[in-house]
């Protein structure tokens, strides 16, 4: 983050965050749990696809998106899935859970869907917190 504020001048993160009180939370993941991109920011897992994004792109790529009800994950990923047909490829084919609380990160306000962006803490192991639950 640092390096995009440098780098932009910008603020980032850019959003007004939240700190976590503990809550269940889900995301889209691969069958195996332990698979790299699970748990990976976006412009972490793929660099190059933000080459010429801006600061504040940048910067809201490096969250990690979740949902707070798993109606609101299940709803926005068809929705999703219907309109591109290679995002399972990207976002995953699963769903998993897990608790999240104060020490995972900070947290961006929830919308319509439940969807929220968690900026993790440095040495998080959210993998460790996550169980598969459903193919999607």
């Amino acid at each position: 983050m640092d390096n995009i504020k440098n780098e932009h001048n910008c603020d980032c993160p850019n959003k007004d965050l939240k700190a976590i009180t503990t809550f269940e939370a889900y995301r889209y993941v691969f069958e195996d749990i332990n698979y790299k991109s699970n748990f990976l920011p976006q412009l972490k897992d793929d660099p190059a696809r933000f080459i010429d994004a801006n600061g504040k792109k940048k910067c809201d790529y490096l969250n990690l998106s979740m949902y707070s009800k798993i109606e609101g994950a299940k709803e926005k990923y068809y929705e999703l899935a219907n309109s591109f047909p290679n995002f399972n490829k990207t976002a995953g084919t699963h769903l998993a859970n897990g608790i999240l609380d104060a020490e995972d990160g900070l947290i961006t306000e929830e919308n319509y869907s439940s969807h929220f962006g968690l900026y993790e803490f440095e040495n998080v192991e959210l993998k460790n917190k996550f169980n598969v639950i459903e193919k999607l």
